[in-house]
């Protein structure tokens, strides 16, 4: 774990196929990557607490900034075989984080309007 981060892994989705349309809830979201185009992807969805020390001017001394945001890590390209066996071969990584602004509710319902669905644990 990133020293000075709390990290906790709030729901895995999965969707089998990609889409052939521009996906604007994707596209600007998640790196420089555009999961809506991809085939077989899965991703984490986090949940991340950052502290780190900063200097508080009106206290003359290091104080604790807190920030949470929402990350997501995950694979595309994730492919069936005729048996039903996961191919790998053209796997490729997504990552990115979500605007703080953003609730966990409104961005898992996000992604379940593109097509993805929660995966149990």
């Amino acid at each position: 774990m990133l020293e000075g981060h709390k990290i906790k892994l709030e729901k895995w989705m999965y969707r089998q196929f990609g889409e052939d349309k521009d996906d604007d809830y994707n596209s600007d979201k998640i790196g420089t990557s555009d999961v809506s185009d991809h085939d077989g992807t899965l991703i984490g969805i986090y949940s991340v607490t950052k502290t780190e020390k900063v200097y508080d001017e009106n206290k003359k001394d290091l104080a604790n900034k807190v920030t949470h945001f929402i990350a997501i890590k995950g694979y595309t390209d994730i492919r069936l075989d005729d048996n039903n066996k996961a191919d790998l071969s053209d796997i490729g990584e997504v990552f990115g984080r979500h605007k703080t602004s953003e609730s966990m509710k409104s961005v898992i319902k996000g992604y379940k309007e593109a097509g993805f669905s929660e995966v149990e644990n």
